[in-house]
């Protein structure tokens, strides 16, 4: 408690001091205040007042109209208008030079010369002068720098030029298709003319930009470049079913599948009988090893059974030979070898002799003899199955090189269709946006545009610059800050004594007596120095 009672003890000096400099000081601090609110007040008299005139467009992401003009045969909806990233290009557009050229050549001039209006009262003729002054000294400084190659010299009408510049803006609203442009000029009639004028040829310069002759002419070239197209591609399928024998590839390549599995399940049926008449032949070869060729008996002549043998065989052969014909042509493979086989057993037959004389105590093995008849069958029921397998082997080939056929028929037949798809949709496209050129077309012959002024021109009631109740209202804080500054510079340069501190704070002094600073005197003091 008793260091806050300290402290407050030593503020209060400083305090009740600053309180007498404000005392001592306030008509400076009000004539400080009083001059800086007369100023900006005096100010804000002479400063050319600024008129704003505003105005939005609609810029449509995609033309659209509800009637569209007689020439167009399909109505509805149509979208042929600018993209939504287009808005910054339309932007470009309204700020263009050539716009603002044309505003400033068809109003001249001397339009935007901003001559102030003849005075009427006493105050009003102050201003007129005054302004006409501070235009004549800000012209001469403008000759100076033309006149020391610092800046170009300007005419009349590119001065109005890079007036109007400078004072337009445009920009488009967030999350909108909308446009909104704002003009600053002195002269409010002014100001909502030339923005009007702004947007009426930006109307314009919008359908003439847009607008391109040459598109309906180029859609109509591609899609004819397209049908031919479709046209050489259809043959090219017809041509391909023909060459590759195509009626349903899905079913054929089924149907093929099936008789090359049956084939082989067959070929692989017979390689297994083969295998196992190869092996029975085996057996009666090391059994007939084992047997004599004779055995004792009186002599006797018989028929040659070889002969006979090589008969039957013949017989056999020429059985199945003539099976074979009614299945086979005469050039067949399994033909050709069954008359093989005749012509080597009539050959041997040729060198059989048709008797044979038996020795009187020796004549050939019965049971041999039914080994070689039956090892004979068995050669001719391996000859059978070879010629077969080998018949089926060839069948088996054509099945393939079929198969193989059709699914490279199927693939050249399917990249014809998938080329051709895109060129249709291409096709399609193209007749599309060609009908959408030649809408596009007929609306720019009416001048159709998809912008539409939502909200024209305003004339402006108010100047928007200076603004006058806001420099008013901050004149005051401003002079007060100045005034105090003022209060505390004039008290830090004061050498007079105006207070105990003052007396105090001088080295070497010794105080014995009380200022009285009402009173500017001392009642009783006494100084003595070194």
């Amino acid at each position: 408690m008793e260091l806050e009672e300290t402290r407050f003890l030593e503020r209060s000096p400083f305090w009740d001091e600053l309180f007498l400099v404000l005392r001592k000081r306030a008509s400076a601090i009000a004539l400080v205040l009083l001059a800086t609110v007369g100023g900006a007040y005096f100010a804000l008299q002479f400063m050319t007042e600024k008129y704003q005139s505003d105005t939005s467009l609609l810029i449509k992401i995609g033309r659209e109209n509800a009637q569209v003009p007689a020439t167009v045969g399909n109505g509805g909806f149509l979208s042929t208008g600018v993209r939504r990233e287009d808005l910054n290009s339309e932007v470009q557009m309204f700020r263009s030079r050539r716009l603002i050229e044309e505003v400033v050549d068809s109003l001249g001039a001397d339009a935007f010369r901003f001559e102030p209006k003849p005075p009427q009262t006493i105050f009003q003729a102050v201003k007129y002068y005054a302004k006409r002054t501070y235009r004549w000294a800000k012209k001469q400084g403008q000759a100076l720098l033309v006149w020391a190659n610092l800046r170009k010299e300007l005419t009349e009408r590119e001065n109005a030029i890079l007036t109007i510049e400078e004072s337009l803006s445009v920009e488009a609203e967030k999350e909108s298709d909308v446009l909104t442009a704002n003009l600053v000029m002195p002269d409010p009639k002014l100001s909502a003319e030339v923005l009007g004028m702004l947007v009426q040829r930006y109307v314009d310069m919008h359908v003439e930009v847009r607008k391109n002759g040459e598109v309906k002419e180029f859609f109509e070239e591609e899609l004819a470049k397209l049908k031919v197209q479709l046209y050489e591609m259809d043959k090219e399928q017809e041509r391909l079913l023909k060459q590759w024998d195509l009626a349903d590839a899905a079913q054929q390549r089924a149907l093929l599948l099936q008789r090359l599995s049956d084939t082989e399940a067959l070929a692989d049926a017979n390689e297994a009988e083969r295998a196992k008449l190869l092996q029975q032949r085996a057996a009666m070869d090391s059994r007939l090893e084992a047997l004599p060729a004779n055995y004792p008996r009186e002599e006797v002549r018989i028929r040659n059974p070889s002969r006979e043998t090589i008969n039957q065989r013949i017989t056999a052969l020429r059985l199945e030979k003539e099976q074979l014909l009614s299945r086979y042509q005469r050039d067949s493979e399994p033909v050709k070898s069954v008359e093989e086989q005749l012509a080597g057993l009539e050959k041997l037959l040729e060198s059989e002799a048709t008797t044979h004389f038996d020795s009187a105590t020796t004549e050939p093995h019965p049971v041999r003899r039914d080994f070689m008849q039956k090892r004979e069958e068995v050669n001719v029921a391996i000859a059978g199955l070879e010629a077969q397998s080998a018949e089926l082997e060839v069948l088996g080939g054509q099945l393939r090189r079929r198969l193989a056929a059709v699914n490279e028929g199927e693939d050249r037949l399917d990249e014809i269709l998938r080329q051709r798809r895109v060129v249709e949709e291409s096709y399609h496209a193209y007749s599309a946006r060609m009908e959408d050129a030649r809408i596009s077309e007929a609306l720019d012959a009416q001048r159709i545009a998809n912008v539409s002024v939502v909200t024209p021109p305003t004339m402006p009631i108010e100047p928007i610059y200076p603004r006058k109740l806001l420099i008013m209202a901050l004149s005051f804080p401003v002079g007060l800050v100045l005034g105090l500054g003022l209060a505390l510079l004039l008290e830090y340069f004061n050498e007079r004594i105006d207070s105990e501190r003052d007396l105090t704070s001088i080295a070497g002094t010794d105080y014995l007596g009380r200022f009285d600073a009402s009173s500017s005197s001392l009642s009783s003091a006494s100084a003595s120095g070194d």
